[in-house]
């Protein structure tokens, strides 16, 4: 997502992000199943089950505690990605599929819809609002993800309970809505 580098002990690396999950294979027969990668900031990669139990079942403390809230000072503009106008043309692009009579599909179309009633909500106030989504939910996102991923692998009865729900109520080819949320209980 940041980019096409990172640092290692043997120096700056080209990382597909693409392919991470084959890349910390190959770091971790290089370096161990404990290693950092620089994305820009360090990030301590734990690929073996039982360590990641332990670190963050049995020591989940010493882990939290280290946890920093995202500064915006931290991106470097010189990166190839640019976020603001990555989420500018996201916004155009869930604007440009939205029509004011239909019920919104997301948070940028709920907003856009707020704007028409009050006078205080613009475009540059959407804009800043779904920076701050982009930057503070990053780490979360990734976070609760890689954990739901684990959960769920870990638990495949969970995983088919959810998937057994998810398809009564919204079906195969269904396109989840907010509206559906209370339908959706255990999930």
């Amino acid at each position: 997502m940041f980019g096409d580098f990172t640092r290692t002990p043997n120096g700056i690396q080209k990382l597909d992000i693409r392919r991470l999950h084959e890349e910390y294979e190959k770091y971790t027969k290089i370096y161990g199943s404990v290693f950092t990668v620089w994305l820009p900031k360090p990030y301590v990669v734990i690929t073996d089950y039982e360590l990641v139990k332990e670190a963050f079942a049995k020591k989940a403390q010493d882990f939290l505690s280290h946890l920093s809230s995202i500064n915006k000072d931290e991106i470097d503009l010189r990166w190839p990605l640019q976020p603001r106008r990555t989420v500018k043309e996201d916004i155009e692009r869930a604007l440009k599929s939205y029509s004011v009579d239909q019920e919104p599909e997301c948070f940028v179309q709920a907003y856009y819809q707020k704007m028409q009633t009050n006078s205080h909500l613009n475009q540059e106030n959407l804009l800043n609002v779904c920076m701050d989504f982009f930057l503070a939910g990053m780490e979360t996102t990734s976070t609760t993800l890689r954990w739901s991923t684990l959960f769920l692998a870990a638990h495949p009865n969970v995983q088919e309970k959810m998937r057994a729900e998810i398809l009564s109520v919204i079906g195969r080819e269904g396109k989840p809505t907010s509206s559906e949320r209370p339908k959706l209980p255990y999930t």
